[in-house]
């Protein structure tokens, strides 16, 4: 079994904590200068639990005009993929296709135009087994309120890729592209395609899985298929969706 920490990652201006099983882990703050045509997203990054549901604590949502969910989950322990609520009356957020490569899960989620602000909670649940040893990324869109329709794609692959089965082009005009890849095993995945990484959940302790996830924002959206490399040889699954 792969190992479990609650370790995280968070690129925002301030720190906040992000609980998990009942307790509530400290999220330094990681600034970052990134030169972009839009406003570049946030995110907070936690490997959760092995049993589902888990809730987390408060996290300051104001401005966002979109919130994606990169989610990775074990596919041999019951689950099936992954459902997410608040306590905000958002409703359960839209869940986009599931991907699976053996044990490896991943999928994205989102919620646009949601009601948000200070002491926004999250509880991240399996469909299936309550066995999910998922880690999971809640990012922050600045600007985007649509989904960009026939992006909703994924793929596979073996030893230490994983590409993206199908490119997806956004149209015109600006658009954030999200990519997640769910590796298997311990160690940060590195895309191409010029997509810069959001976060890195790193499990250790026996339960947990790996997640990566990474945004591209393009000024005019075109065709992109990007492959994610990992160190460590694996069955991975990938994800992609694109807003705007």
């Amino acid at each position: 079994m792969r190992r479990i920490a609650f370790s995280l990652l968070l690129i925002l201006p301030l720190a906040c904590t992000l609980g998990f099983g009942g307790q509530s882990v400290p999220m330094g703050a990681l600034p970052r200068s990134i030169s972009a045509p839009a406003t570049p997203p946030t995110t907070a990054c936690a490997v959760l639990a092995p049993a589902s549901p888990v809730t987390t604590s408060a996290i300051d949502t104001t401005g966002a005009t979109a919130i994606v969910f990169g989610t990775s989950f074990y596919a041999l322990g019951g689950a099936t993929g992954i459902t997410v609520t608040d306590n905000k009356a958002n409703g359960p957020a839209v869940a986009l296709t599931v991907h699976t490569n053996g044990g490896e899960g991943s999928q994205l989620l989102y919620y646009l135009l949601p009601t948000v602000g200070p002491g926004h909670t999250f509880t991240i649940s399996s469909t299936g087994g309550s066995n999910y040893y998922a880690s999971a990324c809640i990012t922050l869109l600045f600007g985007p309120t649509v989904f960009d329709a026939g992006t909703d794609q994924g793929g596979t692959g073996v030893s230490t890729t994983c590409q993206i089965g199908t490119a997806i082009n956004p149209g015109a005009g600006s658009h954030t592209i999200i990519s997640a890849v769910t590796p298997g095993n311990e160690g940060a995945a590195t895309p191409d395609s010029g997509f810069t990484v959001l976060g890195t959940p790193e499990p250790s302790g026996g339960v947990g899985w790996t997640l990566t996830e990474a945004y591209l924002i393009q000024a005019s959206g075109s065709s992109v298929q990007p492959t994610w490399t990992h160190p460590a040889a694996s069955n991975p699954a990938c994800s992609i969706a694109s807003f705007h």
